[in-house]
């Protein structure tokens, strides 16, 4: 018979789950089990990773709102063009410069460009749709990384997740105080130690 160490003994206590629903673990709301609870690594690993991760998120947004941008100035250009040519060709009908066929042909010409434009649109909002979605797969990432990281904090401190978090919101309440104050910080330090 081995006596298991005080660390073993505290990995197999339930530990209160981050989120209501885990998508990583699908572990029911309010507990989960701690055969669940990932795989220990120092904690730094998971900002490391996820900053190494995301190292390149900001240019990828950034080359993605260019292009938007460029499709944007584009379809107005067109805009503005068929515009002229609208305006153009219901003067000239009026006038009786355009008649028959020459006037259908133009008056088709104008609605083909017309659906062009819309096709560019489209594709400005697929790709809003994709940049939407790339951003959200970054954030269901730390979602599950903060997830992993609570559970391995409540493994090796029962109940500390829970107090961090209310000291957390104490903190982003009070706008009055720019920092942890010495109390904050020796109390963070019994808690750690």
């Amino acid at each position: 018979n081995v006596k298991p160490t005080p660390k073993q003994t505290r990995a197999v206590r339930k530990v209160t789950v981050f989120r209501p629903f885990s998508p990583e673990f699908h572990v029911p709301a309010g507990r989960v089990h701690p055969r669940n609870v990932p795989q220990q690594r120092p904690a730094m690993l998971y900002l490391e990773d996820y900053l190494e991760m995301i190292e390149h998120l900001p240019q990828e947004l950034r080359d993605r709102f260019t292009e938007m941008r460029e499709m944007d100035l584009s379809v107005q250009n067109n805009m503005d063009s068929l515009d002229k040519r609208v305006r153009t060709l219901f003067q000239q009908c009026r006038r009786g410069e355009l008649q028959g066929p020459s006037a259908d042909s133009e008056f088709y010409g104008i609605r083909k460009d017309y659906y062009r434009v819309l096709e560019d649109s489209d594709e400005k909002v697929q790709l809003a749709g994709q940049m939407y979605d790339l951003v959200d797969r970054y954030l269901r990432r730390l979602d599950s990384e903060l997830y992993k990281f609570k559970c391995e904090l409540e493994a090796d401190h029962n109940g500390i997740t829970e107090i961090l978090e209310k000291r957390s919101l104490e903190l982003d309440s009070s706008t009055s105080n720019g920092g942890l104050n010495q109390k904050e910080n020796r109390y963070f330090d019994t808690l750690m130690g």
